[in-house]
């Protein structure tokens, strides 16, 4: 996975009362809570992949 340009984004948290690092801890935490919808969308998503060893592991005996 990418990492977001920090410097783009902090400026879009310029509006709360936060400090650099703040703002970078909550743009990583975006960044990543929209990584894994990325990964649900595509079926990729570790929940799913569980279910689907788990489907085929039922489905062989």
């Amino acid at each position: 996975m990418t990492l977001p340009d920090l410097d783009k984004y902090r400026k879009m948290a310029e509006g709360f009362d936060l400090s650099d690092e703040q703002k970078d801890e909550l743009i990583m935490t975006v960044w990543n809570i929209m990584g894994q919808f990325v990964d649900q969308a595509f079926g990729v998503h570790p929940v799913q992949l569980c279910q689907k060893n788990r489907e085929s592991k039922h489905l062989t005996q």
